[in-house]
């Protein structure tokens, strides 16, 4: 069966209020689409927020936050996913 993902990215930033506890901050709204003949339906809309901690600010710290905050959103929406399809 076809899919199509697509999302909104609602929030992306270093959040450095807390000098000494940075962290980076993605919040991102999912829509995955199943295909049902001549058009898309969605089967799944989901909103996900991540905040994850850095040591220190720096750009590559923020970065490295930014990549851990998808994974764990990507697999989060795996997990919504699998749990749909019971």
């Amino acid at each position: 069966q076809d899919f199509r993902l697509s999302g909104k990215i609602l929030e992306l930033y270093g959040d450095y209020r807390d000098k000494t506890s940075p962290s980076a901050v993605i919040n991102i709204r999912l829509i995955l689409e199943k295909n049902a003949g001549p058009r898309f339906e969605p089967c799944l809309t989901q909103t996900y927020l991540q905040t994850i901690p850095m040591e220190k600010i720096e750009p590559a710290n923020l970065a490295r936050g930014f990549g851990k905050g998808l994974q764990n959103i990507v697999e989060a929406l795996i997990a919504d996913f699998s749990k749909k399809q019971r």
